[in-house]
């Protein structure tokens, strides 16, 4: 049984996005670096992403403090974290079922 992990980062776009991450990645935590609101996945390596089943698409949810959600048509799932950038915008992590 292989038990090693490795930590990826993903930046992350405004509002809602899917992203493709190794199947059975561990969303972990969420910051601000280098300009972009990212998040940080626990994969187990080594990944082949080529191979078929490899990867999963994951759906998650930017929003800002104040910004209106249809919460029927995001489906919010999971509270991830808060991120405030440096120029004070307050930005809130979900990922979507």
């Amino acid at each position: 049984m292989n038990l090693q992990r490795v930590m990826w980062k993903y930046p992350l776009m405004p509002g809602t996005a899917t992203y493709d991450m190794p199947y059975g990645a561990e969303i972990k935590s969420c910051g601000y670096v280098a300009g972009d609101v990212v998040v940080w996945a626990l994969v187990a390596p080594p990944v082949d992403v080529t191979a078929k089943g490899a990867m999963d698409e994951r759906r998650l949810t930017c929003a800002m403090t104040g910004e209106m959600l249809d919460l029927d048509a995001l489906k919010l799932g999971r509270f991830i974290g808060t991120v405030v950038r440096p120029d004070g915008i307050v930005v809130h992590i979900y990922e979507n079922y």
